[in-house]
């Protein structure tokens, strides 16, 4: 029976990654007397249509279908999303529709995708799987934006760019990543508005920024790093603007660059240098090396400077003992 039954398919309409369809839209004071009315989301669901003939004729009657997605056309262990039941559907002169076939959000992210048909019509003892599976090909202007798609939301879409693996922690709405990543390095937002341009293995939090680089973390609320390698933004309003291995840990303090410096002092500064700590309130060290100011708006700079006390002021030259 299955080599008798044979199925000439295709997508009736596409859910076609188009910016300005998805995104949520508010329309202003005017008719409405000021009230916001938001656009309804696109969907992730489409509309599938297909000739079902067995034996060479068209089938007419009453058929159960099962449609099921997968990330081959012949992967026995690749199927994507769950399996999708319509029953009692009518089938005229071999023709169906189905409508509303979702395999959710995550389905579609850039990567080929073949949807799988098993077919029972009346009087069959069970499901025929119909072969070959059927190739989910994208409309045209679809084609205009590789590597790029939505997560829907009732507040404000994700947008995802990139490598197909990056991601959105569940529940988190208006992500931004903008590319980037691959495979076991991927981009993530983790928190509500949180961004990431590009780069490989960066991680942004409740509305902080990334802009690239690899493996940079701002999870402070508006935390920033620019770019730059293993950079860590962490409390809130926190700035890193490049470097490597730098930590802005205090509420509003700011690394400009440099390598391993830190900042955990509440507005904080350190422009650049190695080995630099800035861990006292206000504390400011412009650069060089090795420098601590842990007094509360002291300043050290040059190399292994030590303003300890509130409001000192170190400058040290460049031997290799500690000057305080």
């Amino acid at each position: 029976m299955k080599n008798r039954l044979i199925l000439i398919g295709g997508l009736a309409a596409v859910a076609v990654l188009a910016l300005a369809a998805s995104l949520s839209r508010a329309q202003g004071p005017g008719p409405q007397g000021g009230v916001s009315i938001q656009a309804t989301p696109v969907g992730t669901a489409f509309t599938y249509q297909g000739q079902l003939k067995k034996a060479g004729t068209p089938i007419s009657g009453t058929c159960d279908f099962q449609f099921s997605l997968w990330d081959s056309l012949s992967n026995p262990t690749g199927q994507v999303g769950s399996t999708q039941t319509r029953t009692g559907v009518y089938v005229s002169n071999g023709y169906f529709t189905i409508p509303d076939l979702d395999f959710g959000a995550g389905a579609f992210q850039g990567d080929a995708r073949w949807l799988q048909i098993a077919v029972a019509c009346t009087g069959d003892p069970g499901y025929t799987t119909l072969s070959p599976r059927q190739p989910l090909t994208p409309a045209p202007y679809a084609l205009a934006l590789p590597g790029l798609w939505t997560q829907q939301n009732a507040t404000s879409p994700n947008l995802i760019g990139g490598y197909s693996g990056n991601s959105v922690t569940n529940g988190v709405v208006g992500a931004t990543i903008g590319g980037g990543g691959y495979s076991g390095v991927i981009n993530r937002v983790t928190a509500n508005y949180g961004t990431v341009g590009g780069g490989s293995g960066n991680t942004a939090g409740n509305g902080a920024t990334v802009g690239g680089g690899s493996n940079n973390t701002a999870s402070g609320l508006n935390a920033t790093v620019a770019g730059g390698g293993g950079n860590t933004a962490s409390n809130t309003n926190a700035t890193v603007g490049g470097g490597y291995g730098n930590i802005a840990s205090g509420g509003d303090a700011t690394i400009a660059g440099g390598y391993e410096n830190n900042a955990s002092g509440f507005y904080a500064a350190v422009g650049g240098g190695y080995g630099n700590i800035a861990s006292g309130q206000y504390a400011t060290i412009p650069g060089g090396s090795q420098n601590t100011a842990v007094g509360g708006y002291s300043f050290a700079a040059g190399r292994r400077a030590k303003a300890n006390h509130t409001g000192a002021f170190v400058w040290a030259d460049s031997t290799d003992a500690d000057f305080s």
